[in-house]
């Protein structure tokens, strides 16, 4: 858990660069902190945060900037005005859920509540976004392969660690985020959830093969001239519906790593003290006296 709400389900995560760029406008909204006009002012500077991010694969003509430019401020308009809503009510479940201990069905819950975000958000950018691929350019294509490896830089460095070096910094970097989240947590409770942080070179191996193949088709399909609708049919399944495309081996990954990550945060919720857990539900309620003022603005 970090400054933006359910950043723990970073545990499920969703890395592929269709869905990666599209995704900010929704967690641009998640990023702020103290007030509700600095809520307000996220939304200003958001299409500059994902702009940013296109220019790390692409560089852009002046028409592809402003074409983007307009649809994503229209993409965040619209997602104040329709998403935010249902943002609110998903955190006001989550707080009823985590108030007294949270339990597998309440966590799948979570995640088909977080799915139905995500897909909306898809539906709504996707085919903007497929615009946006039809103008790519030979010279934008030629350059994005090495861009797109750099990409998988964190997870061949992540292969190169000893067991005992991956397990250290995981542990860190999870009890980090819990720290930010409910405040601190005692030395017995940071040493069994450093226990329970193992490595997995398997799923590291297959996760890179998956990502390794994703981009591969990715600049093919930019080579083969496709027009905006196509493109949409093409990445559409991808961007909603990942499973539908993954590999057989990263399928069955992905499963075991649900269940095993399932398992992980519930033992982690069980570990907290009704102090700890008080924090993180103000927290939240917080944010959602933030987003409900936001409402109001005209």
């Amino acid at each position: 858990m970090t400054t933006e709400p359910f950043r723990k389900f970073k545990l499920f995560p969703h890395t592929r660069l269709v869905r990666q760029i599209p995704t900010y406008l929704l967690l641009i909204v998640l990023l702020t902190s103290s007030s509700c006009s600095r809520t307000d002012f996220f939304y200003s500077i958001a299409g500059w945060a994902v702009l940013g991010k296109i220019r790390d694969y692409f560089q852009l003509t002046e028409k592809q900037e402003v074409f983007l430019s307009e649809k994503i401020d229209a993409a965040l308009a619209w997602h104040k005005k329709k998403e935010l809503p249902k943002t609110v009510s998903f955190l006001k479940k989550f707080n009823i859920y985590f108030k007294d201990g949270l339990i597998e069905q309440e966590l799948d819950a979570i995640r088909l509540d977080y799915n139905n975000l995500w897909v909306a958000l898809m539906k709504k950018v996707i085919f903007d976004w497929a615009t946006f691929l039809e103008s790519v350019n030979s010279d934008q294509i030629e350059e994005l392969p090495s861009k797109l490896d750099k990409r998988n830089e964190f997870l061949k460095e992540k292969l190169k660690l000893t067991d005992e070096e991956w397990s250290a910094e995981d542990a860190d970097w999870l009890v980090e985020i819990l720290e930010d989240w409910v405040g601190s947590l005692s030395k017995d409770q940071i040493i069994k959830i450093q226990k329970m942080i193992k490595p997995d070179r398997t799923f590291v191996k297959i996760r890179l093969d998956q990502r390794n193949s994703f981009h591969k088709w990715f600049v093919e399909e930019l080579k083969s001239n496709k027009t905006a609708n196509e493109l949409e049919a093409s990445f559409g399944p991808w961007v909603i519906e990942p499973e539908s495309v993954w590999s057989p081996a990263f399928k069955n990954q992905m499963e075991e790593k649900k269940q095993k990550w399932t398992k992980l945060i519930l033992i982690i919720d069980s570990l907290l003290t009704q102090k700890q857990r008080d924090h993180a539900i103000k927290k939240i309620e917080d944010y959602i006296s933030k987003f409900e003022i936001l409402f109001e603005i005209k």
